[in-house]
């Protein structure tokens, strides 16, 4: 029996440049890990969305919100220009962070409160559907559903919600795939955990495939010192792998992409991890922490029962 991945090469399919593909992230940036691959199968016909306005570390960083997500979206259409991918096919919901984050915390006290909460995010659900279906892709893309930040998750699951809608509209099957981010406060970054399921297909990245790439990662200097940290935990990782003689830097890290494709079936009702102390580790807000069972089980839910009202109409 299988524990762990089977990793596959992409299928020509995949990476086919003349098929629409469309991705849709959740942060500005969330698009760099993936930037190889990406660069191969975006060029020509591919559209990017961009669900939030990018304003989360504008505290941390001490300046204005709206400064801070004016940088981060200029960044974000440079990224895509340095994909091949005009502004025209790009667009940006910019929903606050900031917000997102205090409607979570609407959502776990209850009462009034989390009915406004919950038509917040509906109300951002329909526009990723609207959007989704103007676009009547043939292949999907976003963030993996990890359980490591809500953002993600939620953008991930807005997509497989609305190509599960536009599927029963058109009858046209929309195969959907997931990019990782990072597991356990990024001690697994840009990789599925180990023991995962099922087939992830890795994509060793040319010479060109790699200058895409740098391109994509100097469009956000805004990020610098948040890549930078990144970079030393793969360092880091790569020294602790020299042990078993796999030493690596990141640079040998950062040539090696993966994506899988999203189960059909999956339930996003039940939280990406058996013990939930391991779901948005260390993430909170107002000294809350983000839970799933709480924040973002009743958001899905939610959102199934606003889907099955629409259709009723």
């Amino acid at each position: 029996m299988n524990y762990g991945p089977v990793y596959l090469p992409p299928n020509k399919e995949h990476l086919d440049p003349d098929l629409k593909h469309v991705f849709v992230f959740a942060h500005q940036d969330d698009e760099v890990g993936p930037a190889g691959t990406i660069s191969r199968l975006a060029w020509k016909k591919g559209k990017f969305l961009w669900v939030t306005n990018g304003d989360g570390l504008a505290p941390m960083e001490g300046v204005d919100p709206d400064e801070y997500a004016k940088v981060r979206m200029a960044e974000a259409f440079e990224s895509a220009r340095r994909l091949g991918v005009p502004s025209n096919r790009v667009e940006q919901l910019a929903v606050s962070e900031i917000e997102i984050y205090d409607r979570l915390l609407e959502v776990a006290g209850g009462g009034t409160a989390r009915n406004q909460a919950m038509q917040f995010f509906r109300s951002v659900y329909d526009k990723v559907e609207s959007w989704i279906e103007k676009q009547n892709p043939d292949i999907a893309w976003s963030a993996a559903w990890q359980g490591q930040h809500p953002e993600h998750d939620l953008a991930h699951f807005f997509t497989a919600l609305a190509l599960k809608r536009l599927e029963e509209k058109t009858g046209k099957e929309i195969p959907m795939y997931e990019f990782p981010e990072y597991e356990f406060v990024i001690l697994v970054p840009l990789r599925f955990k180990p023991w995962r399921r099922g087939v992830v297909h890795r994509v060793r990245l040319n010479g060109e495939d790699m200058a895409y790439k740098m391109r994509v990662y100097t469009a956000y200097p805004s990020q610098d010192k948040l890549f930078g940290q990144f970079e030393s935990i793969i360092t880091a990782l790569g020294n602790i792998a020299s042990l078993t003689g796999n030493k690596f830097d990141a640079m040998d890290y950062l040539q090696v992409e993966e994506f899988a494709p999203v189960p059909k079936d999956r339930d996003y009702t039940a939280k990406p991890h058996i013990l939930a102390a391991l779901d948005y580790m260390l993430d909170k807000h107002k000294g809350i922490r983000i839970r799933f069972e709480s924040m973002i089980r009743p958001i899905v839910e939610d959102l199934h029962s606003h889907v099955m009202k629409k259709k009723t109409k």
